[in-house]
């Protein structure tokens, strides 16, 4: 697992727009940085196009800045579903995620 000094890089590099994701009883953990606008539009047309069903893994490889490479691809392969865990946290990076203000 990560300590919180190399939590601490990641977020001082990315300026706090990060999150931490973690499996059931730790099982596996990954950062993301927040998407680029173009990243986001991509993921958009990829859900509505002909590679829904890839759209959130091509997100989540973009985004993932631990692990990467191979060890990214080795974790993806022993948990497909990360990308699915993933979801909440990309709507908050993303803006998607919000409070309503008002009555």
């Amino acid at each position: 697992m990560l300590s919180k000094e190399e939590l601490q890089k990641f977020d001082d590099e990315y300026k706090g727009r990060i999150a931490h994701v973690k499996g059931y009883d730790d099982a596996w953990e990954i950062v993301l940085r927040r998407p680029e606008s173009k990243e986001y539009k991509r993921f958009r047309s990829m859900i509505n196009g002909d590679r829904a069903s890839d759209a959130q893994e091509t997100l989540v490889r973009q985004l993932a800045v631990y692990p990467k490479g191979d060890a990214l691809d080795a974790l993806l392969n022993d948990y497909p579903g990360i990308p699915e865990a993933c979801g909440k946290s990309i709507r908050v990076l993303a803006g998607i995620e919000a409070s309503e203000q008002g009555k």
